[in-house]
């Protein structure tokens, strides 16, 4: 990274965490840089950033370098950034609403394609309270279960709810009910193994949480219920396999939202908080396995390397293929040579036409060694195809 911003790293805890000092996020990164990035985050599971000074539009511009940023279906967002989410609490904020992230989850796990990162940056800080806690569950696979257990466990999936974590709340208005019924519908629940195994390392992790996961479903309701409550008595098991930061102002984290859990504490209540969230969903892994698909265009035609992704965290039996680009304008037309549904890309604002966005998905398809698929592009830059 000769002639760019270091890295200096100093690590937090032995077992999660480390800070990088003097690192603007502001400022685009180099491809060194990132996968450096990435690479201390694979290691130290969550990096800590202070003195950041990010408007939420470099937020989110931070976010898309590392993934999709994800738009929550019903929680509050920054105005005219809906990719950010303004996490705000106080008495003077809504004296009857009070924080609720106080129990370890991890996020968006009730997802078709769950998130790879997880993004929060310091805006308003109470003088006591508000800490973040992390944990490694890495960690608390390898040293809280018998290799028996991990044997058991890792013939297991279970299921997670959107339903679960997220109800409409007494008194809402007719928009919000509109809104959370959608947001019902279109989150069904998905399952996951419940030991997974990270792209990157390849470590082996416990994949389950106490505010998304309904059931285990290879076993009865008592079982599972037994089994869960055990699992997810784990996670403040051990201390010494925890982080927990004290936040200033201008604060930003980015975590592994794989490897870890995560807990707000609400201690703060009732001073004024706010916090703003980004989190990530994949684009696609370089590192992965490569195959190659045949495409071919009006304006492009070429034999094309696209990554594979093999993250055993993903829903069971849901894999899609997806086309992505970076675009100068919106796609004008698109065709298929398979019967398959194709969602037309989401029209481009004009600061954010170089963006990257999801051209299309074939619905689950069965995926063989190779896979040709014939599709029309027009004012196309570059083409990443993955599957996930």
């Amino acid at each position: 990274m000769s002639g760019s911003q270091q890295l200096n790293i100093e690590p937090l805890t032995c077992t999660i965490g480390a800070i990088v000092h003097n690192f603007d996020l502001s400022r685009p990164l180099t491809s060194d840089q990132k996968h450096a990035l990435e690479d201390a985050l694979y290691k130290y599971h969550v990096l800590f950033f202070r003195k950041q000074n990010l408007t939420p539009e470099q937020q989110r511009d931070f976010a898309f370098q590392f993934g999709q940023p994800y738009v929550h279906p019903t929680h509050k967002h920054v105005a005219g950034c809906p990719e950010v989410t303004n996490f705000e609490f106080g008495i003077d904020v809504n004296p009857n609403e009070k924080p609720g992230a106080d129990t370890w989850h991890t996020d968006g796990k009730f997802l078709v394609n769950p998130p790879i990162i997880g993004m929060l940056y310091a805006r308003i800080i109470p003088k006591q309270g508000g800490d973040t806690l992390w944990v490694n569950m890495v960690e608390v696979y390898k040293q809280n279960l018998s290799n028996e257990m991990k044997q058991f466990l890792s013939k297991l999936t279970a299921e997670h709810s959107f339903e679960k974590n997220y109800k409409l709340p007494i008194n809402s208005n007719p928009a919000d009910i509109e809104k959370y019924i959608k947001a019902v519908k279109d989150n069904p629940p998905v399952n996951y193994q419940l030991i997974c195994e990270h792209p990157h390392t390849k470590e082996k992790y416990l994949y389950t949480d106490k505010i998304y996961t309904t059931k285990i479903n290879e076993l009865n309701k008592e079982e599972s219920d037994l089994l869960l409550k055990y699992l997810f008595s784990l996670v403040n098991k051990r201390p010494e396999l925890t982080c927990r930061w004290q936040w200033n102002e201008n604060d930003v984290c980015l975590w592994d939202e794989r490897t870890t859990q995560h807990y707000g504490a609400p201690d703060y209540w009732p001073q004024h908080r706010q916090m703003y969230r980004c989190i990530h969903l994949p684009y696609g892994d370089e590192y992965c396995s490569q195959e190659r698909v045949a495409l071919a265009g009006s304006d492009f035609q070429r034999q094309l390397v696209f990554s594979r992704v093999e993250d055993s965290a993903r829903p069971v039996n849901q894999r899609r293929l997806s086309i992505i680009s970076e675009v100068y304008y919106p796609i004008e037309h698109e065709e298929s040579r398979y019967e398959s549904t194709i969602n037309e890309a989401p029209v481009q604002a004009e600061s954010n036409k170089r963006r990257r966005q999801i051209l299309f998905t074939v619905e689950p398809i069965i995926i063989s060694s190779t896979y040709t698929k014939m599709a029309h592009f027009r004012n196309i830059e570059r083409i990443q195809i993955m599957i996930i």
